[in-house]
């Protein structure tokens, strides 16, 4: 599907599906290719600008709920690296499975233990009041 969604820019949104006989179903390479032949302020432009993107998936829903369901994955993968940053789980301590896999539940336990622990101490009535700085400007 190819719609222009104004003047110099033009969207394809589609999918593309494949089967192999290792796979238990179908997978689907969703794709939504954004072509730039003028700017939004209509400057145009040398060459055409293109941006692509390619979720593969095996979801059932239409190309665009696939792009929303997808799309602000980025946004999940920085909260999990800035997890594993404060925990100090970026790089595990052993070679086997089983030892990382203790320390990863570790991890999960101490940081549910934290949230807990600061979740209650914000019903206390001595609970720290948030205020707005004043500042000299």
């Amino acid at each position: 599907m190819c719609y222009e969604q104004r003047e110099g820019k033009r969207v394809y949104l589609g999918t593309r599906a494949w089967t192999d006989k290792k796979l238990k179903r179908p997978i689907r390479a969703v794709y939504h290719v954004i072509e730039r032949t003028m700017e939004a302020d209509g400057q145009l432009l040398l060459t055409p600008r293109i941006e692509a993107q390619v979720f593969f998936t095996t979801l059932t829903c239409s190309p665009w709920q696939v792009l929303q369901l997808y799309g602000d994955h980025a946004t999940s993968e920085q909260f999990h690296s800035e997890l594993k940053t404060d925990l100090n789980l970026e790089c595990l301590p052993s070679r086997t499975f089983a030892t990382n896999d203790l320390v990863q539940y570790a991890g999960l336990i101490a940081y549910s233990l934290l949230r807990a622990i600061g979740q209650i101490s914000l019903q206390e009535p001595d609970a720290p009041v948030r205020m707005r700085c004043i500042t000299d400007g």
